[in-house]
């Protein structure tokens, strides 16, 4: 009897602790919450890391490829921005104004090469071939800073040379080489800069496995329409208040093994043999660290089979990136361009 009143008593503690655990944190997640509605950015431990949940994993993220207004449906690539049409992208840690033409996010350095350069009647570019090509997703096309504050829009100042930006929100390396491949610009160009998200490794592992795809014009108009109902997002809410402080407490980080997204990567490339005698660069620029997600085994191999293939890593710190968002900031892109400007300058 005393064995069962004390577990009666244990269990009743245990009841009391947990709902003061969910009255507490649940409390905390919907005031962030509230305040990153009310465009409050709270860079408090707890705080933060349910503002960066809630922006990310709850819906309340405006993503760049589902606005109509700034995307045009492609049958090989998806989707593609839409040219000569200004896209307003504004969100809460920064207010936007993206231009593309036919060459990529717009700057006033390429207008100004292209009217010089190009007969205007011909989308066929006159001139040397010694321009530079950027492919890749969010991260290089420029997501949440102006034409003018992308990288490559400050590495072409710096180099006198225009850096042509292919770069498209969520592609990985097969789209990105596609949409070269669709542009008129491989002619006309030397060096290929290929930025490498961790997040690319799943449509490239599909892309080499030969995997069945879906009907692009159904994933467009999925990506255009999804939207998340309000059942749904209050049960994340719910889950995720009580599981982000253990995380917390247990300092979870996520390790990606590099060899695994090396090897997809490089067969990626390697079916695409009209790239190969470009200079290419792989530049792997990881995502913010309050996400805490990192390679394990970083030492990528030599690949004689190209003219010219190099890796180059760049060591992010938190000034890089917009604290919710979680891209490169005005500063982030600075840099980027710098230690591009340099690498390119030496290996010419």
């Amino acid at each position: 009897m005393k064995i069962i009143i004390f577990f009666f008593k244990i269990s009743k503690i245990i009841f009391y602790f947990f709902l003061i655990y969910v009255i507490i944190f649940l409390s905390i997640y919907i005031i962030s919450a509230f305040a990153l509605k009310k465009g409050t950015v709270l860079n408090i431990p707890i705080f933060r890391d349910f503002q960066i949940n809630f922006y990310d994993r709850i819906g309340n993220r405006i993503i760049w490829q589902t606005q109509r207004e700034c995307v045009q449906y492609d049958e090989d690539l998806i989707y593609v921005p839409r040219v000569n049409f200004e896209c307003k992208f504004n969100e809460v840690e920064f207010k936007t104004n993206l231009n593309f033409d036919e060459y990529g996010r717009k700057t006033k350095f390429k207008e100004n090469f292209i009217k010089k350069q190009a007969n205007l009647r011909n989308i066929q570019i006159e001139g040397k071939d010694d321009g530079i090509v950027v492919l890749g997703d969010s991260f290089a096309m420029g997501y949440g800073v102006n034409d003018e504050e992308v990288f490559s829009a400050l590495l072409e100042k710096k180099i006198n040379r225009p850096v042509y930006n292919l770069a498209v929100s969520s592609y990985a390396t097969e789209r990105e080489i596609l949409r070269l491949k669709k542009s008129k610009l491989i002619d006309k160009v030397d060096t290929i800069l290929i930025f490498y998200a961790d997040n690319d490794i799943g449509e490239n592992r599909a892309s080499n496995a030969n995997q069945k795809k879906e009907n692009n014009k159904l994933i467009f108009d999925k990506i255009i329409n999804d939207k998340t109902s309000s059942l749904i997002k209050i049960r994340k809410i719910v889950r995720y208040s009580l599981q982000i402080p253990i995380h917390e407490l247990t300092n979870k980080t996520s390790y990606f093994d590099w060899n695994d997204h090396e090897k997809e990567l490089i067969n990626v490339i390697r079916k695409y043999p009209f790239i190969h005698k470009k200079k290419i660069f792989i530049i792997v620029f990881p995502g913010s660290l309050e996400r805490r997600s990192y390679y394990k085994n970083y030492e990528p191999k030599e690949y004689p089979e190209f003219n010219y293939l190099k890796f180059l890593y760049i060591q992010n710190k938190h000034e890089d990136y917009f604290l919710i968002d979680g891209h490169p900031n005005q500063k982030g892109h600075e840099k980027v361009s710098e230690i591009l400007y340099n690498k390119i300058k030496t290996s010419r």
